[in-house]
C-alpha cells in the first residue's frame, strides 16, 4: 500500500499528539520502538479514513497527506494550477502548508500564530475549501506540528445555488412548499441550506394567515 508520509519516525509525534499520547525527547529504544509501532497503527488508520487529512510539521511543512487528500488534490489539480503555477499533488511533501491558500503571506502569520482550532474557507483556482485546523503541542508546550481536514465544497456549493435559483423563483412566483434537498450536505452548506427552508416555511405560514 502506498504511503503517503515520509517516515512513521517523522512524523510520528504529531500523530500521537493528536491522540494525547506523550511524546519526549531522548527516550529509550524500546519507548522509541512502541512510539513508532503507535504511530504506524494511526497512520493506517488515516490512510484508510474517508477524510481528508493533511499535516504539517513546526515549520510549516507538509510531512503527510493520507490518500484521500491526495486524490481530492489530484482531482483539483489543473485548477489549482491556475492560481498555483506548477502545483503537482504528487510533491506535496515538504512543501509549505500556506501554499493551498488564495493569500499565501497572510496565511503564513495565521498558522504561526495559530493557538486553538480554527474552522475557515479558503478560495483557490476556483475551488472552494472548508478546512479545521489544529494546531498541536507537546507536553512542554512547545508546537509540534498542525493537523488540517479539507473538503471541497465547490461541487456541493454549485448544485446548492442550483437548489436556491429554483426555491428562490418558485417564491417569487407565490409558491413557498419548494425546499433546498439537504442529503449529502452538511456543516455550512447544511446550515445555509436548512436556513433557506425555515425562512421559507415562516414566510409562507405568514402569508397563509
Amino acid at each position: 500500500q502506498r504511503r503517503y508520509g515520509r517516515t512513521f519516525v517523522q512524523h510520528g509525534s504529531i500523530l500521537l499528539g493528536v491522540n494525547s499520547t506523550q511524546v519526549r525527547l531522548g527516550f529509550e529504544m524500546q519507548d522509541a520502538e512502541r512510539c513508532n509501532s503507535e504511530a504506524a497503527r494511526i497512520t493506517r488508520a488515516l490512510d484508510m479514513a474517508g477524510v481528508n487529512m493533511l499535516i504539517a510539521n513546526e515549520r510549516l511543512e507538509v510531512i503527510y497527506l493520507n490518500p484521500a487528500m491526495h486524490a481530492m488534490l489530484l482531482a483539483a489539480q489543473a485548477d489549482l494550477r491556475e492560481a498555483i503555477p506548477g502545483f503537482d499533488a504528487d510533491a506535496m511533501l515538504g512543501s509549505p502548508l500556506e501554499q493551498l491558500h488564495a493569500d499565501p503571506e497572510q496565511q503564513h502569520v495565521v498558522l504561526t500564530s495559530l493557538s486553538a482550532p480554527l474552522h475557515t474557507m479558503t478560495l483557490v483556482g476556483g475551488h472552494r475549501f472548508e478546512l479545521s485546523l489544529t494546531p498541536v503541542f507537546d507536553e512542554r508546550g512547545r508546537r509540534v506540528g498542525t493537523v488540517s481536514e479539507w473538503r471541497d465544497l465547490t461541487v456541493a456549493m454549485d448544485s446548492l445555488a442550483g437548489s436556491l435559483n429554483r426555491v428562490v423563483g418558485a417564491a417569487v412566483r407565490g409558491d413557498f412548499s419548494q425546499r433546498i434537498r439537504l442529503e449529502g450536505q452538511d456543516g455550512y452548506l447544511e446550515l445555509l441550506g436548512q436556513g433557506v427552508n425555515d425562512l421559507l416555511a415562516r414566510t409562507g405560514s405568514s402569508l397563509r394567515g
